[in-house]
């Protein structure tokens, strides 16, 4: 149970953190349109942080090149960013899983003999 709420609480999390970067980036780069200045250290960094959240699925949705870029149009684009936070907290949960796993073993190294 514990482990299904740590995946319901990462997964709101890594929806809620790219839905804003990516209204913060577009709000930011619609302010600047206009005027034709170059993107700032803030709003690059923004932007590179969305694009590595973004991954994988998203990215090759939205670009035209994958396999049902036509469904997600609109407001059912939230499924896909909650179906790729669902991947992103998966991969996170199976990580911190084998790391628990790994350490809990003693790391692959024989344990020290005391004593003798």
């Amino acid at each position: 149970m514990r482990m299904f709420r740590a995946l319901g609480v990462l997964t709101v999390c890594h929806f809620v953190a790219t839905i804003s970067l990516l209204a913060g980036t577009f709000a930011s780069g619609m302010a600047r349109f206009d005027s034709g200045e170059p993107a700032g250290l803030i709003e690059r960094g923004a932007s590179q942080v969305l694009s590595i959240f973004s991954l994988p699925l998203l990215r090759r949705m939205f670009r035209g090149d994958g396999p049902v870029p036509w469904y997600f149009d609109g407001l059912l684009g939230y499924i896909a960013v909650a179906l790729n936070s669902l991947l992103w907290a998966t991969a996170i949960l199976g990580c911190v899983w084998l790391w628990r796993r790994y350490r809990v073993r003693g790391g692959g190294r024989p344990a020290a003999k005391v004593g003798v």
